[in-house]
């Protein structure tokens, strides 16, 4: 499955419409994208500059919506989207 990517002109930027957890999950996505293979929730951490355990919990809410899946305990991450 390819993922398609649209932009739009927004009109606001008035920060008290966006949504802290969005903007962050949308981080975790554009890090993954660069990635050509697994990545370690640390290395994703700090790449994105969040808590290792924001990370996860993204991570997970985007896993149980069949986004990922954990390849090991260490919780290497990979996309299924590809």
């Amino acid at each position: 499955m390819q993922a398609y990517f649209y932009c739009v002109k927004v009109t606001s930027e008035d920060d008290r419409y966006v949504v802290r957890s969005v903007v962050r999950a949308l981080d975790v996505l554009m890090a993954l994208s660069t990635q050509n293979g697994p990545v370690s929730l640390a290395d994703l951490a700090e790449e994105t500059g969040l808590n290792p355990s924001t990370a996860f919990r993204l991570l997970e809410s985007m896993r149980v919506r069949g986004s990922f899946g954990r390849l090991t305990a260490a919780a290497d991450i990979s996309s299924t989207a590809g």
